[in-house]
């Protein structure tokens, strides 16, 4: 599967390439359209013919070609430069809510100046008139309207229109196919970006720019793998990690249960007192703050089914979980606290230099943080020797 899976990579960023050679070689070029952000303009399986034009000759209504992340994106122009100093078009979807990011003249390719379907020729206009923009506002208000609606409700209190964001995406929804997530994973890194493929999605990230693309159909579960992977390569390298682990805060103080599925993250989560706050029943984020480390709440659910308090606070002690006939808690070597907190951390990359960084990140903190081994019976009374 894994060399399929390259293969088809290899494949794709083949095809863009000749795109660009042969259009900018002989100043146009034909390729077939997927996806349905251009909807009803832009059908799933069109022909679209592009030729070569200068930026500068573009107009409000065109549908540029810009090349992006290894692929061709056909959309409508919606703004031109302002000024001699910021030199960049924005385009839009037809059928997507909310613009893209700016482009700049080096990404432009060309402009599409027909379409062809079932060997018939599609007349193109400037703007979206009578049905067709009603076509392209129902499209909107359902599937992504409704997928920005579920994501909002997922990521509830972590979603906000405030602010910088930290890493800024492209997500190009596309219809679903036969491939689930069941499908095996590659992250590898190729000319410096990182490039994730599961049957169920497929994404490009560039950590340096702090952007990426991702190309899934409208559900949650392929968006939420795609957070937690960048977010093991970006904590990674800053020292970091995400477990595989509950955790909560109590008295100020942030402890993790880890453990493999079954252990009992969920268990000990849900008979937590209510003077602790749950950060999160699944997954745990913890990032080190100058010698420390502080573990921060998550949206990423378990079985609980309850999101984490976006807080965080310092990480006091891990607790490797395990199943017994009374609650005690042991000490544990430094090289079982380190193989311990090894297996339960969540890493992906097929990468030497960053599986470097992640053992490092797990050695230090075995070094400066405290495990044990925590023995426990499905009962309250266990949270009595926490805190």
């Amino acid at each position: 599967m894994r060399e399929h899976v390259e293969a088809l990579t290899n494949t794709v960023t083949a095809k863009y390439e000749l795109a660009v050679e042969i259009l900018r070689s002989y100043g146009t070029f034909r390729f077939t359209a997927t996806g349905w952000s251009m909807l009803p303009v832009i059908w799933s399986g069109d022909m679209l013919v592009i030729n070569r034009v200068r930026a500068d000759q573009i107009q409000i209504g065109d549908i540029a070609v810009v090349g992006r992340d290894g692929r061709l994106c056909a959309h409508r122009v919606v703004r031109l430069p302002e000024g001699t100093k910021n030199q960049s078009w924005t385009t839009q979807g037809d059928a997507l809510p909310t613009p893209d990011r700016p482009f700049v003249e080096n990404e432009f390719l060309g402009r599409v100046t027909e379409v062809f379907r079932a060997g018939r020729c599609i007349a193109l206009s400037p703007n979206l008139k009578g049905i067709d923009f009603l076509l392209a506002q129902i499209v909107r208000r359902s599937v992504f309207s409704d997928f920005l609606e579920l994501l909002h409700q997922r990521y509830a209190g972590y979603v906000s229109a405030e602010g910088q964001a930290e890493f800024e995406f492209d997500v190009d929804l596309v219809p679903p196919t036969f491939c689930g997530p069941d499908g095996d994973l590659s992250v590898t890194l190729r000319s410096g970006r990182w490039v994730l493929d599961r049957g169920d999605f497929r994404a490009e990230l560039d950590l340096a720019r702090r952007h990426g693309s991702i190309r899934q159909s409208p559900n949650p579960y392929s968006i939420d793998a795609v957070l937690r992977i960048v977010h093991t390569l970006v904590l990674a390298k800053e020292g970091g990690f995400l477990l595989h682990s509950a955790s909560a805060i109590r008295n100020g103080k942030a402890f993790l249960f880890a453990g493999v599925s079954g252990a009992g993250k969920t268990t000990i989560s849900r008979l937590a007192p209510k003077d602790a706050t749950l950060l999160t029943d699944e997954i745990s984020y913890v990032g080190k703050r100058d010698n420390d480390y502080a573990a921060f709440g998550t949206p990423f659910t378990g079985e609980l089914g309850k999101i984490g308090e976006n807080t965080s606070a310092p990480v006091a002690a891990v607790y490797l979980l395990a199943q017994g006939p009374a609650n005690r808690i042991e000490p544990v070597s430094a090289s079982d606290a380190g193989r311990g907190l090894l297996a339960n951390m969540l890493f992906f990359a097929e990468d030497q230099e960053t599986v470097r960084w992640a053992f490092k990140a797990a050695c230090d903190f075995v070094d400066r943080v405290p495990v044990y081994k925590l023995t426990f019976v499905p009962d309250a009374r266990v949270w009595e020797l926490i805190g």
